[in-house]
């Protein structure tokens, strides 16, 4: 009866409740985790929230924007200032930032329930990380995105109709036209799904749209792609030779490089099958994963970013957690890399705040770190990359 009455789902929950509220109670931890906290919650919320009111009043977005608590000008898609049409002001930011964290957690846990308490508290390990606490804290406006594909993704669990896809497509579109880098989510269904009609249209037609959303913020598009200030929490693969002053295009071509030959040569070794396997583990577990690793490989590509794009690694879970049970090892080495990337960085601002001590993370402490981020993005690249040519090999079968 105990066991029935205390599963793995509700000892997450436990666990969750326990942290987030530790985290309300004392705030001040995510100071000792190395994230400024300024002391307000909701803050990026807040930030389009005044956007909106700007607009409202005839100012310049793209300027430093004085409504905000912090001045930033709005450097998001300019679909964002279609929440004044709602009638959304700076006033309603504790319920809009609030809903968008309550979104996320809702799409999160309808997504990854745990089948063991091993796995509970794994992916507890995973809520309560330094990126996705940060994010929360903040209401960032990457936890909207999620909670947008998310909910397309769910609606393919009960099956691949038109309906379903449309869906998913649909969703995929307007977290595009918001944010930019969720077109690649698409590539989940090549991934995964067999090559049929329905899927390859799918598949056309959600990219034509997401480009077409893209196109309509061709001239919003450069203002996203900032410096950002140097900082311990930073995700991307220029991070790792930040020092070198590289250019754009070479830190690119050199991503693409690596990541192109590790991927290549994970899948020649046979390292990273099982993707596009009816037989290891549900269809729409590996969808799931699939679109986790699109939108972190395709991220990590791009450029650098705020940590808050290490929420997507949720959706790499189950079905990683399904692989390492049975004895898998680039599972368990995928998994292990992801706990260390999302929580190593924390960890050590922790130990250093905690004790007091005077020491700044530079080269070194990358060069200890970002390559743990590096095996994971390979080793998500091959499985994507033998996905794609295994659907591609049954297709021309047919």
């Amino acid at each position: 009866m105990t066991g029935r009455l205390f599963t793995p789902f509700r000892l997450l929950l436990v666990l969750l409740l326990t942290g987030y509220a530790s985290v309300m109670l004392w705030p001040d931890v995510l100071m000792t985790l190395g994230f400024p906290f300024h002391r307000e919650w909701f803050l990026d919320s807040h930030a389009i929230l005044a956007a909106n009111d700007a607009a409202r009043a005839g100012a310049a977005t793209a300027d430093a924007n004085t409504l905000d608590a912090l001045n930033r000008p709005h450097v998001y898609s300019d679909w964002w200032l279609g929440l004044r049409w709602l009638g959304l002001t700076r006033a309603d930011n504790f319920a809009f930032g609030g809903a968008c964290a309550l979104a996320f957690l809702a799409v999160a846990l309808a997504s990854v329930r745990p089948a063991s308490y091993a796995a509970a508290g794994v992916l507890a390990a995973g809520f309560l990380a330094p990126p996705t606490l940060i994010a929360l804290q903040r209401a960032n406006n990457d936890l909207l995105i999620f909670a947008l594909l998310g909910a397309g993704l769910l609606a393919l669990r009960g099956g691949r109709g038109a309906g379903r896809l449309a869906i998913f497509g649909g969703a995929v579109v307007l977290a595009t036209g918001l944010k930019y880098y969720p077109i690649v989510a698409a590539g989940a269904l090549l991934a995964v799904l067999p090559w049929r009609r329905a899927t390859l249209g799918a598949f056309v037609l959600t990219v034509a749209a997401a480009g077409l959303a893209l196109w309509s913020e061709r001239a919003s598009i450069g203002r996203g792609m900032f410096e950002l200030p140097q900082t311990i929490h930073e995700f991307g693969a220029p991070v790792l030779w930040r020092d070198l002053g590289l250019g754009r295009p070479v830190l690119l071509a050199l991503a693409l490089a690596i990541l192109g030959a590790g991927a290549w040569l994970a899948w020649r070794q046979g390292g990273t099958r099982g993707l596009a396997d009816n037989m290891r583990g549900p269809e729409w577990e590996r969808l799931l994963f699939a679109a986790g690793a699109c939108l972190l490989v395709g991220c990590f590509v791009a450029g650098t970013s705020y940590t808050y794009r290490w929420v997507f690694g949720l959706w790499l879970f189950p079905w990683l957690w399904r692989e390492a049970r049975a004895g898998r090892t680039p599972a368990r080495v995928a998994l292990a890399c992801w706990l260390v990337a999302i929580w190593a960085d924390g960890t050590l601002c922790l130990v250093v705040n905690t004790l007091g001590l005077a020491y700044r993370p530079a080269l070194g402490w990358r060069l200890c770190t970002q390559p743990f981020s590096w095996v994971l993005m390979i080793l998500l690249s091959g499985w994507l990359l033998e996905a794609v040519t295994a659907q591609a090999r049954a297709w021309r079968r047919i």
